[in-house]
C-alpha cells in the first residue's frame, strides 16, 4: 500500500538527525519507493508547545499495512522534536491524475444569458429556465408596469 507520512518539526532545533531518524525506521519497516519533499518553515494556525513556526516534511512510501504502527511508535518516542505526525494512504497517481469535466460550453452560454449558474464543488451545475423576460424586470421599469398590467387583464 501506498502511504504519505507528513511530519511538523520544532524550527528552532537541527531537524537533520531528526529525519535521518525517521527515515531509518521507515527503512527498517520494509518500505519501498521512499520519496522525502522538504516544504520548508511555515507559520502554524496556533503555538504547538510554544512554537509558533515549524518546518514540514513529507515521507511518501509503499509499505505493509502493518508497517505504520511500526513507525508511529518510533514517531511517539521523538516528542521533543516533533510537534506533529500523521500517517494516511495515498491514491495511487492512476486514480488522482483525473480530471473532472465540467459542463459543455453551448450549456454555460445558454445558462449565463438567463443568469441560472450554481456552482458545486469542482462542477458547475446548470438550470435553465424558460421564464419570460417580462417577470423578471426589476422594480420601477418600464417592462414590470407593462407586465402588472397584464397579470390585471388575465385576472
Amino acid at each position: 500500500m501506498n502511504y504519505e507520512l507528513m511530519v511538523v518539526t520544532a524550527s528552532g532545533a537541527s531537524t537533520d538527525p531528526v529525519l535521518t531518524k525517521i527515515e531509518k525506521s521507515i527503512k527498517d519497516a520494509s518500505a519501498s519507493d521512499l520519496k522525502i519533499d522538504r516544504l520548508g518553515k511555515k507559520l502554524l494556525s496556533y503555538p504547538i508547545a510554544k512554537q509558533t513556526e515549524g518546518e514540514y516534511i513529507i515521507f511518501n512510501f509503499e509499505a505493509p499495512p502493518e508497517a505504520t504502527s511500526a513507525i508511529s511508535e518510533i514517531l511517539r518516542l521523538e516528542r521533543e522534536a516533533i510537534l506533529r505526525y500523521l500517517i494516511i494512504k495515498a491514491p495511487k497517481a492512476s486514480k488522482a491524475a483525473k480530471v473532472i469535466k465540467g459542463p459543455k460550453e453551448p450549456e454555460v452560454a445558454k445558462a449565463k444569458e438567463s443568469g441560472k449558474v450554481k456552482a458545486e464543488g469542482t462542477k458547475a451545475k446548470v438550470t435553465v429556465t424558460t421564464k419570460p423576460a417580462i417577470k423578471t424586470a426589476t422594480k420601477g421599469t418600464k417592462v414590470s408596469k407593462v407586465a402588472k398590467e397584464q397579470e390585471r387583464k388575465k385576472k
